[in-house]
């Protein structure tokens, strides 16, 4: 398996790339520590009493090198996974564990709901 990111084009079986992908892994971890850092806030702001956040370290290594291209053909490339726009849509899980609109429900959930932010 091998990681590319953005598609750039490609003609007949070759595949061409911008070199994005260190710079998307590293705007990735940037994301995750932000979403952390404001989950602390609000509990500390809200006073919830909650077992301290742990940080992951990265563990991906960043590329020894982007490919700019790739040729199907002479690979023989079987699969490609497309990874974009993705959203889960959990509406046909018929169970009470989602909050109403199609997350799951947590604790979080439950307390916002009884102060009327939540459907």
């Amino acid at each position: 398996m091998r990681r590319y990111d953005l598609l750039d084009g490609g003609r007949g079986t070759e595949m061409t790339f911008r070199p994005t992908l260190s710079g998307s892994l590293d705007m990735a971890d940037a994301v995750y520590h932000s979403i952390c850092r404001d989950i602390d806030r609000c509990a500390e702001r809200e006073g919830i009493e909650a077992p301290p956040g742990r940080r992951y370290t990265p563990v991906f290594w960043a590329p020894a090198d982007e490919p700019l291209s790739h040729d199907l053909a002479g690979e023989n490339v079987a699969s490609i996974i497309w990874a974009i726009g993705y959203r889960p849509d959990r509406r046909w899980v018929k169970v009470g564990a989602f909050d109403g609109s199609a997350h799951p429900a947590t604790p979080s959930t439950a307390w916002s709901r009884a102060r009327g932010g939540l459907p």
